[in-house]
Parts: C-alpha cells; sequence; structure tokens
C-alpha cells in the first residue's frame, strides 16, 4: 500500500522492492504472524510463487532479519495498515486490496495499491460434521457459489470470487481491484501446509520479533 507522496518509481511495486530498503526507504509494516509473513519474505528472496511450498523456513527468516529494522509496526489489526499511514508513522504499508479500495471510496485518504505481486488467500464454507440442518446447509452453499450470488457478494466486499463465471458479472468499479491469480506471478496462501506447521513457526515467530 502506498501513500499518494510517493509517485510511481518512488515505491516498491513488489515484494522484492518492498524488501529492499536502500532503494525505497521508508518505514514499513507487516502482519504480526508468521503466516502471511514467511511467505512475503521467501517472496522478496527471488522464490518462484508457484514453488513457494514447503517453505523454506530459515530462508524465509534470513530475509525478516533485512527488513526487520525498518519495520515501524507488527501488525495486529488490520485497520492498522491504513491508520499508520495516515499517521505518517509509516511510509509503506503490507495491507489488502479491499482495505485500500474502502479508505479510498470513504474519501479522504490519497493511498494506493501495488498489484505488481500480490498474496492470495482462499476462504471456506464448511459444514460441521452431524449438523442437524446438513441439507439446508449444503443448499445454502450451493446458492452461495452461484456466480450471479458471487458478483453481488464480491461486489460489495471487493474480493476475487471463487466462482470465475462471476469476473463476467462484476461492476465496473469493481474490477480494476481484483488481483491476476497467475501462479506465475502470484502466491496462493497453501493452507494445509500451516495446518501442520504453524504453532511451532509462530512461537518461532513471536520468539524473533522480541529478540
Amino acid at each position: 500500500m502506498i501513500p499518494s507522496e510517493f509517485p510511481e518509481g518512488r515505491h516498491p511495486r513488489n515484494f522484492e522492492e518492498y524488501f529492499d530498503v536502500r532503494r525505497f526507504p521508508g518505514l514499513r509494516t507487516l502482519r504480526n504472524r508468521v503466516s502471511e509473513t514467511l511467505e512475503v519474505a521467501l517472496l522478496a528472496d527471488g522464490v518462484a510463487p508457484d514453488q513457494l511450498y514447503p517453505l523454506d523456513v530459515a530462508r524465509g527468516f534470513r530475509m525478516l532479519d533485512t527488513i526487520k529494522p525498518s519495520i515501524i509496526k507488527w501488525v495486529e489489526a488490520t485497520t492498522q495498515t491504513i491508520t499508520l499511514l495516515q499517521a505518517g508513522e509509516a511510509d509503506f504499508s503490507y495491507s489488502y486490496a479491499s482495505r485500500v479500495q474502502t479508505a479510498r471510496a470513504s474519501g479522504g485518504v490519497s493511498i494506493d495499491f501495488s498489484f505488481g505481486q500480490t498474496l492470495n488467500f482462499l476462504e471456506y464454507l464448511s459444514i460441521l460434521k452431524g449438523a442437524p440442518h446438513r441439507e439446508e446447509a449444503m443448499q445454502f452453499i450451493a446458492f452461495a457459489l452461484r456466480a450471479d450470488r458471487q458478483a453481488e457478494t464480491m461486489n460489495l466486499l471487493v474480493n476475487r470470487p471463487v466462482n470465475e463465471k462471476a469476473m463476467g458479472m462484476l461492476s465496473q468499479k469493481v474490477l480494476p481491484w481484483m488481483p491476476d491469480i497467475n501462479p506465475g506471478k502470484n502466491a496462493l496462501v497453501n493452507d494445509a501446509w500451516w495446518a501442520e506447521n504453524y504453532a511451532p513457526l509462530e512461537r518461532r515467530f513471536k520468539e524473533w520479533t522480541l529478540s
């Protein structure tokens, strides 16, 4: 995320440039959790998006060492990724496109977002085992995944729909905020890998931030 006082050529456009504090000096933010942060560090170090997993943990932490002095805030609440820029405490911020779009749409916020490289996530709809209304829940999931419902929902949330048929139904105002999910350029977080590795790595990350 980029404040308006940094025009083209003076702000990072991808994760490699975000970690390049010599070329783009200034204070930054990153999330205060190991997931996302480790992926961002490895992408910054040149790992191909489609070859991220299994994550090279040691390499990721070495890369994080290089940017640590420039991190003004390990962000807990996503709203801080916007407010730290507004307050002038951070020069650049790692945030989400939907948050930036919402802040801009509300008026009075001169920031922009780079789609030069993105880290993307999946959201899930699930039904608990033994749920008393399983059939009704299945009907709701089928309804929620319909292209027209996806389009209407994502016009409000400004996120990319799971159903690709919905892309052609999106508002023209929303389309510019849709990330390119081509794996040759952008990465998709592997939740299955994190399910097996999150707890010990999160502890290591929190200890590292305090060291």
